[in-house]
């Protein structure tokens, strides 16, 4: 009796330690995320405004925040024709923080706010990697080296110290727990695990999009189970319930909707392989593998077919797949020459998505790599010893996301789960023997907390490349020195943030999916690319633009990612907009200079219809001219020089009447003006 006390005893005790250890590793990395914030923070002297599409995204965050309904239309946010909100941006992960604010209504702003949330929320990952490695590996000890591993190494901190707005810190603590739940089910069936997985996986592919990339994963490993083995066997219900998940997700998120997802190339394959799934025990021939793989190639043919040409998925997604197919045409190395690119390559091809190096690889991992490779030896071991399943999820896992690392920077936030789970079977590399067991353990946590420290450490590195001081002034100009209502033109990258912050209404943005969004950003590009400026003037009536901001470097360098770049302009032409626009004070016709802070340009566009109220004015003038009344001929100039001070003909006329009129300063001044602009 007093043996099973003591055991109960030593096991509630372990638990508590289990517990206080987990939560410290949660607290850990919260802090850690916090303080690379703060520091970045204090450098600026003050809260940092979110930037390129995380502002457009915080946008509609903050209106939730306030009780607001996003609309279903924004003009403002895609000017004229209008941003359709819920179809073009998953909206969902926003819903929890913003409904937290409202009914605490902490003592600071909602993107401070913001600021604080996303490290507490993307940390619950730790938990479903603990869960993940302690029942693969049967440890707790294993989850605790999992979880800290998650918390701390470089490739899971970069991206979720909450200085950007990503969906991916929305949906990663949900793919975390459906690997765990999918974990529990291939060691022991469980009905809350099917559950589980199922409630996880639809709410990760509600809130962000590239949940996809790991659905295809999971798809990958049951469809070849599947076809391997000649039978769906126990997995049934997991591919049931998930399907399900996704195929409800897919009907109530506009956004997946409008993308068709319900139609992609990867839920046709789960179709297919849940269909042959139900009637394979029913026909006799599908007992054959051979003929199984056939039928299932046949169908799934068909409905990538179906999915091609009957649904809008391949248009949504036709400039991902190109990148992906240039990336391997060209070894995934940028060429240096960019018309070897299509356009849709070259603007989706940025730094996120571009390929990593073998030296990024190891910055990332570093000391880590170690505890990986001895984690991937504890699995082994454990396959021997009892054959152990895991390494057939984990081992397929982890190569697939670290080949994907290798064409897509952006895909460590995936590949940092399976690489955790994995290092935490060490503890079974030394199973019998405790004293080399728990040294082993040791040196692992010295190595994880080094990890930590280095991360830490190089905390000036974690950051967005962005010149926040100048950001700040033109969206505080915008604000502060245009109409409400102003339609203002820029690049589709600072675009956002004159949307947010300035309250403006914007012509472009960064969110591609759209491709008719796509086609007008290639318009901008060509028109103020063209030799001709006239085709940006052209392009500016056409929106509606009031005021331009011009950004320095646009037409500075060719190189890759650069906007000369992505738009194929390898020599200067001196007669474009973009060219005039480098040089200040040769600005285009129409545009007229109002403020410039060393980063950004500010211009006032004279309208089509500004432009004919001046050549009425023109007219009306010679009128009153021809007819000897000069002082009110001077009245209609004056009020040219009213809505375009830089119009050369004005300047010119009204100096000259000056100059007789005894106003020889004034008159002066408008002739040399004239002068400059008539031999720019």
């Amino acid at each position: 009796m007093t043996d099973i006390k003591t055991i109960k005893t030593n096991k509630i005790i372990i638990s508590a330690i289990t517990v206080i250890a987990l939560l410290s590793i949660y607290c850990g990395s919260v802090w850690l995320r916090l303080e690379i914030r703060k520091h970045h923070e204090e450098q600026y002297g003050r809260e940092l405004p979110f930037t390129l599409e995380s502002a457009l995204l915080f946008k509609y965050a903050s209106m939730l925040s306030k009780g607001e309904a996003i609309p279903d239309i924004d003009k403002s946010a895609q000017y004229p024709e209008g941003l359709k909100v819920k179809e073009r941006l998953s909206i969902g992960g926003e819903i929890l923080p913003a409904f937290i604010y409202r009914v605490v209504k902490p003592a600071i702003s909602f993107q401070g706010f913001m600021r604080i949330f996303f490290p507490l929320f993307y940390s619950i990952g730790i938990f479903g990697i603990y869960l993940s490695a302690k029942e693969l590996s049967g440890t707790k000890i294993g989850g605790l080296i999992a979880a800290a591993i998650y918390a701390f190494s470089a490739a899971s901190v970069v991206r979720s110290t909450g200085l950007e707005f990503s969906r991916e810190n929305f949906a990663l603590p949900f793919i975390c727990f459906h690997l765990a739940f999918v974990s529990i089910y291939v060691r022991r069936r469980s009905v809350f695990a099917v559950v589980g997985s199922a409630l996880t996986l639809g709410a990760a592919q509600c809130v962000w999009d590239l949940t996809q990339i790991y659905i295809v994963f999971m798809a990958v490993i049951i469809i070849g189970y599947f076809l391997i083995n000649g039978s769906i066997g126990k997995y049934r219900a997991i591919l049931f319930y998930n399907t399900l998940a996704l195929v409800f997700a897919g009907l109530v998120s506009p956004y997946l909707r409008w993308h068709s997802f319900l139609s992609s190339y990867i839920m046709g394959s789960l179709y297919v392989t849940l269909i042959l799934s139900i009637f394979q025990p029913r026909i006799k021939f599908l007992a054959k593998k051979y003929y199984l793989a056939i039928i299932w190639i046949s169908l799934y043919v068909i409905s990538c077919f179906i999915s091609y040409y009957g649904s809008e998925y391949g248009d949504v997604y036709s400039n991902f797949i190109s990148l992906l197919f240039g990336k391997l045409r060209y070894f995934n190395k940028i060429p240096l020459d960019s018309s070897k690119l299509n356009w849709d390559v070259r603007v989706l091809w940025t730094p996120a998505l571009d390929s990593v190096s073998l030296k990024s690889f190891l910055n990332y991992f570093h000391a880590l790599l170690i505890v990986f490779f001895l984690g991937f030896a504890g699995m082994l071991l454990s396959r021997i010893r009892s054959r152990n399943p895991s390494l057939y999820l984990m081992v397929p896992m982890v190569l697939f996301f670290c080949f994907l690392c290798f064409f897509f920077r952006r895909m460590f936030v995936f590949f940092v789960i399976p690489f955790s789970v994995v290092a935490g079977f060490v503890p079974l590399i030394f199973r019998k023997n405790r004293f080399f067991r728990a040294l082993i353990i040791v040196v692992v946590f010295f190595f994880i907390f080094f990890e930590g420290e280095r991360c830490y450490a190089r905390r000036n590195l974690w950051r967005r490349d962005v010149r926040y001081l100048e950001l700040e002034d033109i969206s505080i100009w915008a604000r502060e020195s245009t109409p409400e209502g102003s339609v203002v033109l820029a690049n589709f990258t600072l675009s956002p943030v004159i949307n947010y912050y300035a309250g403006r209404s914007i012509v472009i943005h960064p969110k591609f999916e759209d491709p008719a969004l796509r086609e007008k950003v290639f318009e901008y590009g060509r028109a103020i690319f063209s030799v001709e400026e006239s085709d940006f003037i052209d392009f500016c009536d056409k929106y509606g633009v009031n005021y331009f901001i011009f950004s320095r470097g646009t037409y500075s360098t060719v190189s890759p990612y650069s906007m000369r770049y992505i738009w194929n302009v390898k020599s200067e032409v001196p007669s474009s907009a973009a060219a005039k626009f480098k040089r200040y004070g040769d600005a285009p016709y129409r545009f007229i200079p109002l403020y410039y802070n060393g980063k950004y340009r500010a211009y006032y566009f004279v309208s089509a219809g500004e432009m004919g109220l001046i050549n009425e004015y023109m007219a009306e003038s010679d009128r009153l001219f021809r007819e000897g009344d000069k002082a009110s001929a001077v009245k209609m100039l004056e009020k040219v020089l009213k809505i375009y001070p830089l119009y050369k003909e004005a300047c010119f006329r009204l100096g000259k009447l000056y100059m007789e009129d005894g106003r020889v300063r004034e008159g002066l001044n408008l002739l040399k003006n004239a002068k400059e602009m008539l031999f720019e």
